[in-house]
């Protein structure tokens, strides 16, 4: 698999790797024993570091780069984590307050619509 290289240095999504296994290790260990806040920031330590491993997975996978293999993943896997209870309730709270109780959802897609750049011609 190719990595994305940055100064000779590997990154998953924007951190550097050591710096990524130990914040995952952290929400993992925060999650296992119950600890993780149910609020916007526990919501927000469980879908980044999953989503910029899937990315960085789907940016490396030759072939499907191309067809949005990044987005795919970050769709699917965890949607299939849910369904095989990949998670524990304690996860699955904090993620269902960030996307569903506070409507990050939709503050997400507001951004996105008010912040397209396009040239006017």
């Amino acid at each position: 698999m190719k990595h994305k290289l940055k100064e000779n240095k590997l990154y998953i999504g924007s951190l550097p790797l050591p710096i990524f296994v130990v914040c995952s290790i952290i929400v993992i260990i925060a999650a296992q024993l119950d600890m993780l806040p149910r609020t916007l920031i526990g919501g927000f330590a469980v879908i980044l570091p999953l989503d910029w491993f899937l990315g960085t997975l789907g940016q490396n996978i030759p072939f499907f780069k191309k067809f949005g293999a990044p987005a795919i993943l970050s769709l699917i896997v965890p949607s299939l984590l849910v369904y095989c209870g990949g998670f524990d309730e304690n996860t699955l709270t904090a993620t269902k307050m960030l996307m569903k109780d506070s409507n990050f959802l939709l503050f997400y897609i507001a951004s996105l619509v008010c912040g397209c750049n396009y040239p006017l011609k």
